[in-house]
């Protein structure tokens, strides 16, 4: 079945050794195994079909991406199926090669960390410590069909999780919310604030509203650090604050950044901090889940399925806003280029600036500011030329959806962390309409949101609250037909914990298979599954 196989790593081709055990099985083999690298299987005949992220047969035509996250299955010309005895890797097939398998591991852009650096906090991107590989896969082979896992402990449904960030909670505001979400049953990862220290005096924190907090946890919501406060102190006393604090409940897991906290997993070594001072509060507190202060894309219309890497592009985006006004459209487009088509540090930080000078030469009218503004709007236009030129660019997955990314491992002093990366849900009437949840129902898919369900800005559209204590019409029916969606269990609504636990054993599994071509887990993963064919 194979005829050949050899391990990439950049410029560098590492032979790789295959073996039939039996008839049914291929072991792959190599004196070396780099940490990232691409395994370039090619099979005797072309590739038929792949199963597909949403538990789906696709047929080999248009180029194909089977993500981490998702069964690793396949059918091959002559009717054989193909399974890896793993789920791990990313999949990539493109029809100019028929017979040829690209199985990725740890590619730098499925596993990115965020960073800021210098002076002036520059944003950029570096790739995940993660454990490296001990052992090729093997290959299995099957005449009567292939074992397909589910994801989810419902079988094969997909999977609404939110990550609230508390920025705009108020002790009014954090009730209205827990009530409204317990009325509609849907279950939410919520952040929080443990000090008190805010511009606002309104704002909600463990230190004040702890009782509150605590009922959101007895109502089985999951609660996560959100930094330590909403503004920042001096150094001095950020640097006690984090050093010293313990945490106020026995199992909390998650930090979620915060802005520019300077104790920050993005920030901690642009602030002096060092690795052994961060990993030390982290174990002493029993952290052990982080986010990537990424998200892949936002959600709108037609755009919610972390899985479906074709939701996250330019021509996606510019559709699901054709709604909007036409200059609401511009500036929707000109951010979503910035952002996540191009995603490039500098230009973030060109157009962050530009629009800080036009607010100051609105105000003092000084030159300075005009040439300031100039010199950093004209970076932005062309690469926002260059992407409304290009229907080629308008198509490509955003950067941080090449890979469908979810989930990964960071490898930390001597602790391994989880990492994941989200959606930004902000307008809970397009981004979480009755459309798009049949869509991630339909599609078995996965949405892990980065909300703020407290926001109080005018501008936010498709606010959750009308005021402090009343919810909004629209936003209030979807998460209505949401919470009758999971009481149905077509869909799934883990905390963020949960489903890391539902991630961490669908990635555990390995499989095998018998004398007879039977497909067979061989660790005794127990999770929901089935024979397909």
């Amino acid at each position: 079945m194979i005829a050949s196989a050899y391990i990439q790593q950049e410029q560098q081709r590492i032979a790789v050794k295959h073996t039939l055990s039996g008839q049914h099985k291929c072991i792959l083999e190599a004196a070396t195994i780099p940490h990232r690298f691409v395994l370039v299987l090619n099979f005797d005949q072309p590739i038929l079909q792949f199963r597909n992220h949403d538990y789906q047969w696709i047929l080999a035509k248009d180029s194909v991406l089977i993500p981490e996250f998702s069964n690793k299955i396949l059918q091959i010309q002559n009717g054989i199926y193909v399974q890896g005895s793993t789920t791990q890797g990313i999949w990539e097939w493109h029809p100019q090669r028929p017979n040829e398998l690209l199985w990725h591991f740890h590619p730098e852009a499925a596993e990115s960390l965020t960073v800021y650096c210098g002076a002036s906090n520059i944003k950029t991107r570096i790739g995940a410590q993660s454990p490296a590989l001990l052992e090729l896969p093997s290959l299995l082979f099957s005449n009567t069909g292939a074992l397909e896992m589910s994801r989810t402990p419902i079988p094969f449904v997909g999977t609404v999780c939110f990550t609230d960030h508390c920025d705009y909670d108020t002790s009014e505001n954090l009730k209205t919310q827990r009530e409204f979400l317990q009325s509609v049953g849907v279950k939410v990862t919520k952040g929080f604030f443990l000090q008190h220290y805010s511009k606002r005096e309104t704002n909600a924190s463990w230190q004040n509203q702890s009782e509150e907090l605590q009922l959101w946890a007895k109502d089985g919501h999951e609660l996560a650090y959100h930094s330590l406060s909403q503004s920042i102190k001096s150094e001095a006393e950020s640097r006690n604050d984090f050093l010293n604090f313990k945490a106020p409940l026995p199992d909390i897991p998650v930090w979620i950044d915060h802005g520019f906290q300077p104790y920050n997993w993005s920030l901690y070594q642009n602030s002096g901090y060092r690795e052994e001072e961060l990993q030390t509060v982290m174990q002493r507190n029993g952290i052990a889940v982080f986010w990537n202060y990424m998200d892949t894309g936002r959600a709108a219309k037609g755009i919610i399925n972390l899985l479906n890497r074709q939701q996250f592009t330019l021509q996606a985006f510019r559709q699901s806003i054709q709604h909007l006004p036409f200059l609401k459209r511009i500036e929707n487009t000109v951010k979503a280029i910035v952002f996540y088509a191009d995603n490039h540090a500098h230009r973030i930080r060109n157009y962050i600036d530009a629009l800080s000078h036009l607010r100051l030469l609105k105000k003092t009218k000084h030159p300075k500011h005009a040439l300031a503004f100039l010199q950093n709007v004209l970076p932005v236009f062309w690469k926002v030329i260059s992407f409304l030129g290009s229907s080629k660019k308008q198509k490509n997955p955003f950067p941080l959806a090449e890979f469908s990314p979810i989930f990964f491992r960071h490898q930390f002093g001597n602790q391994v962390y989880t990492v994941f990366q989200s959606v930004e849900l902000v307008d809970f009437v397009s981004g979480l309409s009755k459309e798009n949840i049949d869509m991630l129902r339909d599609e078995s898919g996965v949405l892990i949101a980065h909300t703020y369900f407290a926001v109080d800005m005018a501008h936010h559209q498709g606010r959750l609250l009308e005021s402090e204590t009343q919810i909004a019409h629209q936003p209030g029916l979807n998460f209505r037909y949401l919470g009758e969606q999971i009481a149905a269990k077509k869909l799934w609504n883990p905390t963020l914990s949960q489903l890391i636990l539902a991630w961490e054993q669908f990635s555990n599994i390995t499989f095998d298979v018998d004398a007879q071509g039977e497909i067979i887990v061989s660790n005794g993963i127990d999770l929901p599954k089935r024979l397909i064919r």
